[in-house]
């Protein structure tokens, strides 16, 4: 067992009015694809062929003239996150996301736009491109940030889950239920998230949304969409919620049954049996455990058995915990993997970084799709932010 020490409104239009002119001076290779100017300097990260891609691929790209375009209105999804507290059409209109009209009034800006033409433009773009977008985006940046801090030549992610407020409507409520507490009922609705993050950087790789509540909304279920995702050469760090055996087999084995670059590492539960094959030098042990039926029936390819290392280490204080890894070769040192496993709480300060610094611990915007579209952007802008540093 290793042993460790522990140790006013005019203020509104003015500011927008500056981040207009600063976007205005970014990025001038996105005029090409119709970009608009005011949200370029987000686009000089953002790959704009991402957006085309994804609106061709969900079908939602604008085919006649509109003043509010498919590829605009992903662009206001965009400038809605750091202007959460501004109407929306204050922000379509400031930052001039609308194409010129027809016909021009004496008593309206030239970048004026009915409210009703904002909230059916984004009715009409639906969640799938954002997801796409955010899909596509946190790929690139997540495996960049990873790869550039690796612990022994893997890529270092955790998976994990959390929840989200969302605004009380009808809406959510039917397509997010909200949770129970002391007193009933939870204030608002809520959406749970399941994200596979880059430790070392708090870049998401991938998420997973889901009702709150109820059958089929666990956390388990949820980062079955994420292990397909999982990249090569890499190791994921979960908590014990995590400690499934079929889905961790098929995570670390291709379809012939043979080992992957993909591990795992996972702490066992207090009640976990397993068969012990094998001492190694460092004092982990090369161990047998059984996967049930249901969790084969989950995942077909799943064998009987499978072989797990267990490190088992105490802090000082501390009762002895035991962690499970696919990691079986004894050149990835017992001691060392024990101390990898508390950046799982990475995870935890990510999440906090989203909910608390970017959302304000307000709800998150919209109903149901439009608010799917916008937790993806959140989700996207909190990897783009990270990227740029």
């Amino acid at each position: 067992m290793l042993v460790f020490d522990s140790d006013g409104d005019q203020n509104t239009v003015i500011a927008l009015e500056v981040v207009a002119m600063e976007f205005e001076s970014a990025l001038e290779a996105l005029q090409g694809f119709g970009v608009p100017g005011a949200v370029r300097q987000f686009g000089s990260i953002l790959n704009a062929r991402w957006i085309d891609a994804a609106l061709d691929e969900s079908g939602t790209a604008s085919v006649r003239r509109r003043r509010l375009p498919a590829e605009t209105a992903v662009w206001l999804v965009i400038a809605m996150a750091p202007f959460r507290d501004c109407a929306i059409r204050t922000v379509v209109t400031h930052l001039r996301l609308a194409l010129p009209g027809r016909k021009r009034s004496r008593r309206k800006p030239v970048g004026a736009m009915a409210a009703s033409a904002v909230a059916q433009s984004r009715a009409r773009l639906g969640d799938t491109p954002m997801r796409l977008i955010f899909e596509r985006s946190s790929e690139v940046w997540g495996d960049q940030a990873a790869d550039a801090d690796r612990w022994r030549g893997l890529a270092v992610f955790g998976i994990d889950g959390s929840t989200l407020n969302v605004p009380d409507t009808v809406e959510n409520e039917q397509g997010f239920d909200r949770p129970g507490s002391s007193r009933g009922q939870s204030g608002y609705p809520q959406v749970r998230v399941v994200a596979l993050m880059a430790l070392r950087s708090h870049l998401l790789r991938a998420a997973a949304m889901g009702r709150c509540k109820g059958k089929g909304t666990n956390e388990q279920i949820l980062a079955k969409e994420l292990w397909p995702q999982v990249p090569d050469r890499s190791l994921t760090l979960g908590d014990k919620g995590f400690l499934n055996y079929g889905a961790l087999h098929h995570l670390h084995h291709d379809k012939a049954g043979n080992p992957t670059s993909r591990h795992w590492l996972i702490p066992a539960k207090s009640n976990t049996k397993y068969t012990r094959l094998k001492v190694l030098a460092d004092g982990s042990e090369i161990a047998q455990v059984k996967i049930s039926a249901t969790a084969r029936k989950k995942y077909p390819l799943a064998p009987k058995t499978m072989r797990v290392r267990v490190i088992t280490y105490q802090v000082d204080g501390w009762p002895a915990r035991r962690l499970f890894t696919s990691l079986l070769d004894p050149d990835y040192p017992a001691e060392e993997i024990a101390a990898l496993y508390h950046e799982r709480w990475e995870i935890e300060l990510g999440y906090n970084e989203l909910k608390t610094h970017m959302l304000e611990r307000k709800a998150a915007l919209g109903a149901c799709s439009a608010l799917r579209s916008g937790v993806f952007f959140a989700m996207s802008r909190r990897a783009a932010a990270a990227a740029r540093a």
